[in-house]
């Protein structure tokens, strides 16, 4: 709602501006084609984000001063800091950033962004750089229409940088003419009500045109032409700065915790900025004036002074934030917290009076829009699945998961089950705990932006196979219950033995399974995963013979033995599915290519 509105608002001032004069025109084309040459840009760049970019985002933020860094270098490489804010926000959904660095990476990249200024003002308003749009449009086009996806990509990337050029010398055109026509600095204001009014102004002009970069490139033009005074411009530019603030809260509405937490703290940052910039504005401008003295910026180049001034102010507001950016962390996950969280798993007791269906935590639309968040996204969602799952078959056996964390309490909680013990339904927690993610991981996997790499495919593939193993392993647990609960007490002593084996061998696997789920070296990962395939396998009471003995000593009843045969069936399915679907998580999780049925083809004498 609040979008349209902005939206309606700028059409209206949009149309009756053009009515105008045929100068505005002019200006309002050089905006239009800047916006779309950024638009242009960020295409081309997301080209590339599959790898470079994702890749060096992970290993680039591991540190604060990392952070930082990174959001510099990245936002001036691209020239669009909310390029790298769409992709920091879907890294911090997806779980693979910390809220401190993805902030880190915020307050880079309002630092990078003055690298647009300094171009523009050094380069863009002095060189006649239409003639340099052209080249790059023409060999853009070239680009854009071919298949493979790097020379697409870098099409678009050319393509966007011509429309830029062409956009400002549109800008610069306008202005120039504009000036014969009308001179806009009869309408300046001095003193406070000028640096609130056009604080405002600029923070309109950012709001409408979703861009601070093209709020300060018109800013720019329109000083070089001598269309606004310089100081109203510096007013503009702190306006141009808050306006990013209510473009990334209008666009956090709807979206996870995460992305709420991240905007807030955009937020806090550009208003504090923009405050100590304005309560110390003449302090500033003095600063200005002493460095444009000392690097040899002329008295009256007010383009790179502006340019200056911005990057003074962006800078300070950074020193500032900085040295509170964990508090601000730990601040905002307090303030805006997930509700979603705690519905996502089962409590580890039985206990539980809720109702509603479990919901997704990872798969937001922002995180959706790129295959490499995407897919992680989905892969995490994944362990959520496979944790809620561990659940509900442990439930179903009259076991809690605080009761499958060591084999002594596994010992100790299978000698039992109360006859009189409230049955588990197990069906009603599939349907609340299991069926609801596994159903969103596969509509989230097929609505992944096409195409995907091939080892992208292949992990999706994998996890889509893993998550009907776990969904047949829950019903088959389910088929289970009913015996466990009536034999495990059952007068026949070996009939009640071999029951309490089953959910021995089960909570077992589990235990197993989690335990490895954590090692870090993948070959002792690799060794534990066939450990207890094999355990499985010789526990098996009709492959190891045990069956048959019994059945030759007359140790079982006749009516029982065809569902004791049945039940340790369903025990070794159950089992192996587990297996399946833990070595999937843990090879997808690792990054490794290998197969996760290689850790079932290890000899018997490499297993200690």
């Amino acid at each position: 709602m609040v979008r349209r509105l902005f939206l309606f608002s700028g059409l209206i001032f949009l149309f009756g501006s053009l009515w105008w004069t045929s100068h505005v025109q002019q200006i309002g084309a050089g905006v239009a084609i800047f916006l779309f040459g950024m638009l242009s840009m960020d295409e081309g760049f997301r080209a590339f984000t599959g790898g470079t970019l994702e890749r060096l985002l992970s290993v680039s933020t591991n540190r604060l001063w990392k952070s930082v860094s990174f959001g510099v270098l990245s936002t001036t490489l691209v020239q669009s800091s909310s390029l790298i804010s769409v992709i920091t926000i879907s890294f911090l959904s997806s779980g693979l950033l910390q809220l401190s660095q993805g902030i880190g990476i915020i307050l880079g990249a309002n630092i990078g962004t003055t690298t647009g200024a300094w171009l523009v003002a050094a380069v863009g308003l002095k060189v006649k750089i239409s003639a340099y749009a052209m080249p790059m449009l023409m060999v853009g086009i070239v680009l854009v229409m071919q298949s493979h996806k790097s020379l697409k990509g870098i099409g678009h990337i050319l393509t966007g940088l011509g429309f830029l050029f062409l956009g400002i010398y549109f800008m610069k055109e306008g202005f120039d003419a504009f000036r014969s026509a009308i001179d806009l600095t009869r309408f300046a204001v001095e003193g406070w009500q000028g640096l609130l009014l056009f604080t405002f102004f600029g923070l309109l002009a950012t709001v409408i045109m979703q861009s601070s970069h093209a709020t300060l490139v018109l800013i720019i033009t329109a000083l070089a032409s001598n269309q606004i005074t310089y100081d109203n411009a510096i007013a503009l530019a702190i306006g141009a700065n808050i306006g990013t603030t209510v473009t990334a809260v209008i666009g956090a509405i709807g979206s996870n915790a995460a992305g709420r937490q991240l905007a807030a703290a955009h937020l806090v940052f550009n208003g504090i900025t923009a405050l100590v910039a304005l309560i110390f504005i003449q302090q500033l401008i003095q600063s200005v004036e002493f460095l444009s003295a000392l690097f040899g910026i002329g008295a009256t180049d007010y383009t790179l002074k502006l340019s200056l001034f911005h990057t003074i102010f962006n800078v300070l507001g950074v020193a500032l934030i900085l040295p509170f950016v964990h508090k601000l962390a730990a601040l905002l996950r307090r303030i805006i917290s997930d509700d979603r969280r705690q519905q996502l798993t089962l409590p580890v007791h039985r206990k539980d009076m809720r109702n509603e269906e479990v919901q997704t935590q990872f798969l937001s639309k922002s995180v959706m829009a790129h295959p490499d968040t995407g897919v992680k996204a989905i892969l995490s969602e994944t362990g959520r699945l496979w944790d809620n799952a561990i659940a509900v078959i442990a439930y179903s056996l009259y076991l809690n998961r605080s009761d499958i964390e060591s084999e002594q309490k596994i010992a100790l909680a299978v000698i039992s089950v109360d006859a009189n013990a409230e049955k588990t339904d197990v069906e009603e927690l599939y349907s609340r705990y299991i069926r609801p993610l596994n159903a969103a991981i596969f509509e989230a996997a097929n609505q992944l932006p096409k195409p995907l790499s091939e080892a992208q495919a292949e992990t999706i593939f994998k996890i889509k196979l893993a998550c009907r193993d776990l969904m047949n392993a829950v019903k088959d647990t389910k088929h289970l219950q009913k015996n466990v609960h009536k034999f495990n007490q059952h007068e026949n002593v070996e009939i009640r033995k071999q029951y309490r084996n089953i959910r021995k061998q089960l909570a077992t696997v589990l235990n197993r399974l989690q335990q490895i789920m954590v090692i870090p070296e993948e070959e002792e990962a690799l060794v534990a995963f066939a450990e207890v395939q094999q355990a499985l396998q010789k526990q098996d009471i009709l492959s190891n013979g045990e069956l048959d003995q019994l059945i030759a000593r007359g140790k079982i009843p006749r009516t029982l033995i065809s569902s004791l045969m049945n039940d340790s069936q369903y025990c070794l399915d159950i089992g192996q599915r587990l297996i399946q679907m833990a070595q999937t998580l843990y090879w997808c999780s690792s990054g490794n290519e290998r197969s996760a049925a290689e850790s079932l083809i290890l000899e018997n004498d490499e297993v200690a």
